[in-house]
């Protein structure tokens, strides 16, 4: 059984048709009666999704789902469980696919605790901590999660690093500190990566 990550995903672009029409696919693949692909996932699995634009599923490692489709004529927006991490390589086949559109996201695994965006502008929280108190709330620097910690624990913690240590001195306390890592290069590492290896296309040839 593998780690769920969960991510958020905003697909946008000056072309709006371009827009329309992945976001009419979409929808298309989930009102079908049947998957179009046969998976453990259902009408949503990113396999499909893989299929539909010309991809194969295993070479694009499309363990997970898409949910939450939402559409409003200017960015297509959902949320994916995924198997690790986000992926990337089935955003980059939509972008292959689509040359106009871009994509953002913000993935977190909390297991390994990978918190990752590739777009501070669109997904601007930086700081998560997850308490005893309040569960997880979302800040976006630390002065803003400082306050907060002080207000939930009657405290002056002058630094992140003296709240995780209350924790330590308090048994009934839960105190976790994580930040959101930054890569708007992330596409270009990877499109890299697979040239390296030969990888040219993630569209398979027909015939």
């Amino acid at each position: 059984m593998p780690n769920w990550c969960f991510t958020e995903v905003r697909i946008h672009s000056e072309n709006k048709e371009t827009l329309a029409e992945l976001n009419s696919k979409m929808e298309e693949l989930e009102n079908m009666k049947e998957p179009l692909v046969e998976n453990d996932f259902g009408k949503r699995w990113l396999g499909c999704l893989v299929t539909a634009l010309g991809g194969d599923p295993d070479e694009c490692e499309a363990r997970g789902e898409w949910n939450s489709r939402t559409f409003d004529g200017k960015e297509i927006q959902y949320q994916a469980q995924e198997a690790w991490a986000h992926k990337y390589l089935v955003d980059l086949l939509i972008m292959e696919k689509y040359p106009d559109l871009k994509i953002s996201f913000y993935m977190e695994e909390c297991g390994c605790e990978c918190y990752l965006t590739n777009d501070p502008e669109r997904f601007p929280y930086c700081i998560i901590i997850d308490t005893d108190k309040e569960g997880e709330e979302y800040f976006r620097n630390e002065k803003e999660a400082l306050a907060e910690l002080n207000r939930l624990y009657s405290q002056n913690f002058k630094s992140l690093d003296e709240a995780e240590s209350f924790e330590d001195e308090n048994d009934d306390t839960w105190i976790s500190v994580n930040e959101v890592d930054v890569d708007v290069n992330i596409y270009e590492k990877i499109r890299t990566e697979l040239k390296k290896n030969h990888i040219e296309t993630l569209i398979r040839k027909k015939g």
